[in-house]
């Protein structure tokens, strides 16, 4: 038996979302407004709903095709959109959240081997749960 390992047979990525999202944004802006234009256009409606579901939101826009060959970065949303409505490719830039670097209390045990039975390990988890979180808040 075949196995197929083509990344179209897996899930789609946040960045994927977006690129499809402008792939279909430009090719509705340049369609002569038929039912496949209208297509588009909804598909880029809830593919923005997809994205929004991820939480995530844009710090930054990027785009290098103005036609003078210089990339340039704008925080304004109403920049970026000046640069859509030209025909520009527009990359929206994300922050990446940090990495927990404190173990949950349970992958804390995993790692350390350990294996607390009853009320031993409830108050160790107590214990190890106050000062993860204390860890995790820092100095706020």
């Amino acid at each position: 038996m075949t196995t197929i390992n083509h990344p179209a047979h897996g899930p789609v990525s946040l960045d994927r979302l977006h690129q499809i999202s402008e792939i279909l944004s430009k090719a509705a802006a340049r369609s002569d407004g038929g039912n496949l234009g209208y297509a588009m256009a909804d598909a880029v409606k809830v593919i923005d709903g997809a994205i929004a579901a991820f939480g995530a939101e844009p710090v930054a826009w990027l785009h290098s095709d103005n036609g003078i060959g210089i990339p340039a970065i704008t925080r304004s949303r109403n920049v970026a959109d000046s640069w859509f409505s030209k025909g520009w490719n527009i990359k929206p830039l994300y922050t990446t959240p940090p990495a927990t670097v404190v173990p949950t209390f349970d992958e804390w045990l995993e790692i350390r081997g350990n294996k607390p039975l009853g009320w031993v390990k409830d108050a160790m988890r107590e214990s190890y749960d106050a000062c993860r979180a204390s860890m995790l808040q820092g100095d706020k």
